[in-house]
């Protein structure tokens, strides 16, 4: 078994971005398939954005229509908590967003390379800062997080129980509205993202029809990897 691939590629290989991977799947029938990835550029880009804009539009539309008989395994009525408890509930949707602006403005820089004659002892010291950088990130992001939130509370706390419940229904919706917005966005990104060869000119499914039927395992790998090189992506460009 492998892969279907398309006859002819459409990118402009002239275009393509800097940052690439590699995986090796393994199949259904016991074989396995070597499967190229790259960051999409511009083009596809944008096509994965309309794509991700119009299915978010549509189930937006489907959150707004109360009579929508699914409506409330999406937005649980909390008319009986508290005001406190729904500030709460807010501050518990909105940490998503509070944890990207930290990430944003996290001042913990990459440590720089070591000069080619350290001693030991500074090349040491050196790997020692290396193993920490991970937790001095998060902590500092968690910081940060933190201070926001408690910004966020007192603005909340302004406001009557009634304005309350009718934000975190609005932001209920924008919250169930952005994850379909980024899991097709990633899905079609993967897809546009993935070939058969090393110089990115045969996909690894001729349709994006053909990528969504997908074994689950197989797809999932693939998003996986491919998320994992485009935050390498963005991290290199910070």
């Amino acid at each position: 078994m492998s892969l279907p691939d398309i006859e002819k590629n459409d990118v402009d290989l002239s275009q393509l971005f800097n940052y690439t991977t590699e995986l090796e799947l393994q199949l259904p029938d016991g074989g396995s398939v070597t499967v190229y990835q790259r960051v999409i550029g511009d083009e596809d880009n944008g096509k994965a954005q309309v794509h991700a804009l119009r299915e978010s539009a549509a189930f937006r539309e489907k959150l707004a229509d109360k009579k929508w008989k699914d409506r409330i395994a999406y937005i649980p009525k909390i008319s009986i908590y508290k005001k406190d408890e729904i500030v709460n509930v807010i501050l518990s949707m909105m940490l998503r967003d509070l944890t990207m602006q930290a990430i944003n403005e996290v001042t913990i820089k990459q440590l720089p390379e070591l000069d080619e004659d350290a001693t030991l002892e500074e090349r040491e010291e050196h790997q020692k800062k290396v193993d920490e950088y991970p937790s001095v990130y998060n902590k500092e992001v968690e910081a940060i997080v933190v201070a926001k939130r408690e910004v966020e509370r007192k603005k909340l706390n302004a406001f009557t129980r009634d304005e309350l419940l009718s934000m975190y229904e609005t932001t209920l919706i924008n919250s169930h509205v952005q994850q379909v917005y980024d899991k097709e966005y990633t899905e079609i990104s993967t897809f546009f993202g993935s070939f058969l060869n090393p110089e990115f000119t045969k996909h690894a499914y001729k349709t994006l029809e053909a990528f969504e039927n997908a074994p689950g395992r197989i797809k999932a790998e693939l998003i996986k990897s491919y998320k994992t090189l485009e935050l390498s992506s963005l991290a290199l460009k910070k």
